[in-house]
This record gives C-alpha cells, structure tokens and sequence, in this order.
C-alpha cells in the first residue's frame, strides 16, 4: 500500500511469509522480484498493444481497442497501479 519505491524486501519478505534471505536469494533486488511476477502480464498486454498498432483499422478503432486492452489489464491487476506508484 506504499507504493513500490517505498516498499522493501524486508517488508515483502515478512508480509510472504518467509525469511528476507530467501528474498535476496532467488530475485536479488526488488525490481527482479517484480519483473518475475509481472513481467509475463505486462509482455502480453505489449504484445496486444504492438498488434492493435500494427492491424490497419482506423485510428478511431484502434484507440478503442488500446483502451479496452489496458481497462482489461487493469481490472486483472488492480493493486499494480498503486504498486508502481
């Protein structure tokens, strides 16, 4: 709820469940810790994004579809805008 910046491993670490060490291990730095768990999401709503660019429908249509890909993305991963803040 502090935002990403704010946040840290210690904190994850502890509302996880488990020892920081652990943390530093597998993702040694937050940032690797975030990519591994997002990283897949935000690489397909890319991908969508590159698509809906690339598919030749009038400027109007592709906005509305760019608008619906990230309202869809949004409402998959709520917490993820308050995160990056």
């Amino acid at each position: 709820d502090q935002g990403f910046v704010k946040t840290t491993t210690v904190q994850i670490a502890k509302k996880a469940g488990c020892n920081s060490a652990m943390v530093h291990y597998y993702y040694r730095t937050k940032e690797q810790l975030f990519e591994r768990i997002n990283g897949e999401k935000i690489k397909l709503v890319i991908e969508s994004l590159t698509a809906i660019s690339g598919s030749g429908k009038s400027l109007e249509e592709r906005v509305a579809e760019i608008i619906d890909v990230y309202f869809d993305f949004l409402s998959r991963n709520p917490r993820l805008p308050a995160f990056m803040l």
